[in-house]
Protein backbone atom coordinates (compact mmCIF):
# COMPACT_ATOMS: atom_id res chain seq x y z
CA UNK A 1 0.00 0.00 0.00
CA UNK A 2 1.75 3.57 -0.82
CA UNK A 3 2.11 6.20 1.75
CA UNK A 4 -0.89 8.33 0.23
CA UNK A 5 -3.64 5.56 0.71
CA UNK A 6 -2.41 4.90 4.19
CA UNK A 7 -2.20 8.45 4.64
CA UNK A 8 -5.69 8.67 3.37
CA UNK A 9 -7.07 6.12 5.77
CA UNK A 10 -5.70 7.54 8.62
CA UNK A 11 -6.77 10.76 7.88
CA UNK A 12 -10.72 8.99 7.21
CA UNK A 13 -10.31 7.23 10.35
CA UNK A 14 -9.17 9.75 12.84
CA UNK A 15 -6.71 8.92 13.98
CA UNK A 16 -4.14 11.90 13.17
CA UNK A 17 -6.27 15.05 14.37
CA UNK A 18 -4.80 18.74 13.16
CA UNK A 19 -4.11 21.08 16.34
CA UNK A 20 -7.42 23.06 16.36
CA UNK A 21 -9.37 19.66 16.61
CA UNK A 22 -6.61 18.43 19.51
CA UNK A 23 -7.62 21.66 21.19
CA UNK A 24 -11.57 21.47 20.65
CA UNK A 25 -11.36 18.11 21.95
CA UNK A 26 -9.07 19.14 25.03
CA UNK A 27 -11.40 21.46 25.64
CA UNK A 28 -14.15 19.49 25.77
CA UNK A 29 -12.48 16.93 27.88
CA UNK A 30 -12.07 19.59 30.86
CA UNK A 31 -15.38 20.94 30.23
CA UNK A 32 -17.17 17.13 30.83
CA UNK A 33 -14.21 16.56 33.81
CA UNK A 34 -15.58 19.96 35.25
CA UNK A 35 -19.05 18.95 35.12
CA UNK A 36 -18.82 16.09 36.15
CA UNK A 37 -16.65 17.13 39.16
CA UNK A 38 -20.13 20.14 39.71
CA UNK A 39 -22.18 16.83 39.70
CA UNK A 40 -20.54 14.86 42.35
CA UNK A 41 -20.28 17.77 44.83
CA UNK A 42 -23.97 18.57 44.20
CA UNK A 43 -25.03 15.30 44.87
CA UNK A 44 -22.30 15.05 48.24
CA UNK A 45 -24.38 18.78 49.03
CA UNK A 46 -27.97 16.92 48.46
CA UNK A 47 -26.83 13.72 50.41
CA UNK A 48 -25.66 16.04 53.50
CA UNK A 49 -28.64 18.15 53.74
CA UNK A 50 -31.15 15.27 53.64
CA UNK A 51 -29.00 13.94 56.23
CA UNK A 52 -29.19 16.92 58.51
CA UNK A 53 -33.28 16.97 57.65
CA UNK A 54 -33.62 13.67 58.56
CA UNK A 55 -31.94 14.44 61.71
CA UNK A 56 -33.96 17.03 62.55
CA UNK A 57 -37.18 14.90 62.24
CA UNK A 58 -35.58 12.29 64.50
CA UNK A 59 -35.27 15.25 66.96
CA UNK A 60 -38.34 16.27 67.01
CA UNK A 61 -39.72 12.83 67.19
CA UNK A 62 -37.70 12.71 70.25
CA UNK A 63 -39.01 15.73 71.77
CA UNK A 64 -41.85 15.43 74.52
CA UNK A 65 -45.22 16.45 73.04
CA UNK A 66 -47.63 19.60 75.41
CA UNK A 67 -50.76 18.18 75.84
CA UNK A 68 -53.61 20.71 74.58
CA UNK A 69 -56.00 22.43 77.02
CA UNK A 70 -59.07 20.49 78.24
CA UNK A 71 -61.89 21.14 75.54
CA UNK A 72 -64.78 20.39 77.89
CA UNK A 73 -67.47 22.70 78.21
CA UNK A 74 -68.53 23.69 81.66
CA UNK A 75 -72.20 24.01 81.60
CA UNK A 76 -72.75 24.95 84.75
CA UNK A 77 -73.33 28.82 84.00
CA UNK A 78 -72.04 29.65 87.88
CA UNK A 79 -69.33 31.64 86.38
CA UNK A 80 -71.29 33.33 83.89
CA UNK A 81 -74.01 34.88 86.19
CA UNK A 82 -72.92 38.51 88.58
CA UNK A 83 -75.22 39.54 91.11
CA UNK A 84 -76.85 42.74 90.10
CA UNK A 85 -74.94 45.69 92.73
CA UNK A 86 -77.66 47.33 94.81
Amino acid sequence: MSRRKKMSQIRMCGWRKGPNELFSITKLTAALAESERRRVAEQESMSEIVLQIKEQVMNLDRRPTTSAPDDTVDESGADDYVEPTP
